[in-house]
């Protein structure tokens, strides 16, 4: 398999943002169960870590076979203080290691190696 998709389980049932984001972007990927932890996966992948905030995230971007990608930026935040608490957080607990997408071109780039 080369590309999975493992939602995080509280966005199970729920129509939000994130979740549709996540749809559009991934839909068409195999779908890993939402009940397994994702911090036990990650010796499998090969490449990326696609996430817009997650504990997985912060521990993908210490792996050196890993890149962290962290969607962010594409979330439309009700509060601009809690998106910038929460992106400070993940910067210093991947030691800024996580990258940061502006766009979804800007995410294919990555993922791809072209940028």
């Amino acid at each position: 398999m080369s590309f999975a998709f493992k939602k995080h389980p509280r966005h199970k049932g729920a129509e939000t943002e994130v979740r549709m984001l996540y749809d559009e972007l991934f839909g068409d990927c195999e779908e890993l169960p939402q009940y397994i932890a994702a911090e036990l996966l990650l010796n499998n992948v090969r490449k990326n870590v696609i996430a817009v905030s997650s504990t997985p995230l912060v521990v993908a971007s210490q792996l050196e076979h890993l890149r962290a990608v962290s969607l962010l930026e594409l979330v439309e935040w009700y509060h601009e203080e809690s998106k910038n608490r929460m992106k400070n957080d993940l910067i210093k607990r991947s030691k800024n290691r996580i990258i940061f997408v502006k766009s979804l071109e800007e995410l294919r780039e990555v993922i791809t190696g072209s940028k």
